[in-house]
């Protein structure tokens, strides 16, 4: 039997909801961007901000709308990024729905990927 060798990484994921046709972060929002980020802003790692729309409006406005919430998210972490973090940071429009609800494709998708250290004697 193989066992797969250690990934040299570790994940996590959060998901953040906007109102229709906005970019405030509500504040339960802020809250969770907070709880997430107390947990990550230490490790050396990138992070991944893509932003989504749902379909109502053109996809040029959702294009628009998407970005601009990413955007958003990385303004309110702004304070809190340092060199050891790697942004990526984009917009989808509505080009990937996740629900029938028009609400859950109004977000912003957070992947950090943590670079993890090798242990000694690995």
């Amino acid at each position: 039997m193989v066992v797969p060798a250690p990934q040299p990484f570790a994940r996590a994921n959060l998901t953040v909801y906007f109102p229709h046709d906005s970019t405030l972060l509500t504040p339960l929002q802020r809250q969770r961007l907070r709880d997430f980020w107390q947990t990550h802003s230490q490790k050396a790692g990138s992070l991944q901000i893509m932003g989504h729309a749902d379909d109502t409006g053109n996809a040029t406005h959702n294009d628009s709308l998407a970005e601009q919430r990413a955007w958003a998210v990385v303004a309110w972490l702004r304070p809190n990024l340092s060199d050891r973090h790697r942004l990526q940071i984009g917009g989808q429009g509505d080009r990937q729905p996740v629900h029938a609800d028009p609400a859950f494709n109004r977000r912003v998708e957070l992947t950090f990927v943590e670079r993890l250290e090798p242990k000694a004697g690995n």
